[in-house]
């Protein structure tokens, strides 16, 4: 009975040393691979490093080309660079000069010449010029034109009338304001409209921007197949409709 309890006991004390021997082999197992792992890890870094060293030197000089030509680099093939896409806006228009930090649009004035057709009581005509230069180069577009700086709005009115007719302008008065950002295909155009009274026995001529200047019946042109440029044709069928309105109240307080 002796024999096989210290024979129990040294079958135990074989296992217990073998299972040491097995955690103790797995353990240096273990820090074998972790030691191997941060060896690896070191060696990634330093090739990492080194690669982003190369990839530095490599775009040094078109990042120093790049900055010196006021461009900023870009990786992609596809994309453009901002300068480029700041030139223009969402129109596809160059901007103009920027005025100190900020872009405003630009000012023009315009001349409504209204006059009585022939000798009919309720028909007009209206003055207008054919283009000489680009945009809308050979269409009919009101007398008018950019306003110079410290002018007065109604002045530049009459200023442009005179260069661009030949016509002296007695007064001015206020027909509207139109200043859609797509209105124009050069810029940003803000243009105020005046109606224009001048001398009934003056005769246009063409003059400056003006290939030709002439007044012309007001419902023919209202018609669709003439040429007018940019929104004038929105500003003649407002002052037709005003002139039928006003003819309609002198009518009344006759009858």
């Amino acid at each position: 009975m002796q024999f096989l309890f210290d024979s129990l006991n040294f079958q135990l004390i074989i296992l217990f040393f073998n299972c040491a021997s097995f955690l103790q082999l797995l353990n240096i197992q273990i820090i074998i691979k972790k030691k191997s792992f941060q060896i690896k890890m070191i060696f990634l870094k330093r090739q990492l490093k080194f690669l982003q060293a190369q990839k530095n030197n490599f775009y040094t000089p078109i990042n120093s080309f790049y900055q010196k030509n006021q461009f900023q680099f870009s990786s992609s093939d596809n994309s453009q660079n901002t300068e480029q896409q700041q030139e223009y806006d969402k129109y596809g228009r160059k901007f103009p000069p920027r005025k100190g930090e900020y872009l405003v649009p630009s000012i023009t004035t315009d001349a409504v010449v209204l006059r009585k057709y022939k000798n009919y009581t309720h028909r007009y005509e209206v003055l207008m010029i054919k283009r000489k230069n680009e945009p809308y180069k050979g269409y009919l577009a009101f007398p008018g034109g950019f306003l110079d700086y410290n002018e007065e709005p109604s002045q530049g009115c009459l200023r442009e009338l005179k260069e661009e007719t030949g016509l002296d302008g007695i007064s001015c008065e206020l027909i509207t304001v139109k200043g859609e950002p797509q209105r124009d295909p050069r810029e940003h155009i803000v243009s105020i409209f005046y109606k224009v009274e001048v001398d009934q026995n003056q005769r246009p001529i063409a003059n400056d921007d003006a290939a030709d200047a002439r007044f012309y019946r007001l419902e023919k042109l209202l018609k669709p197949n003439k040429s007018i440029a940019f929104d004038h044709l929105e500003i003649l069928n407002m002052v037709y409709n005003k002139v039928r309105k006003y003819e309609k109240k002198k009518k009344t307080r006759i009858t």
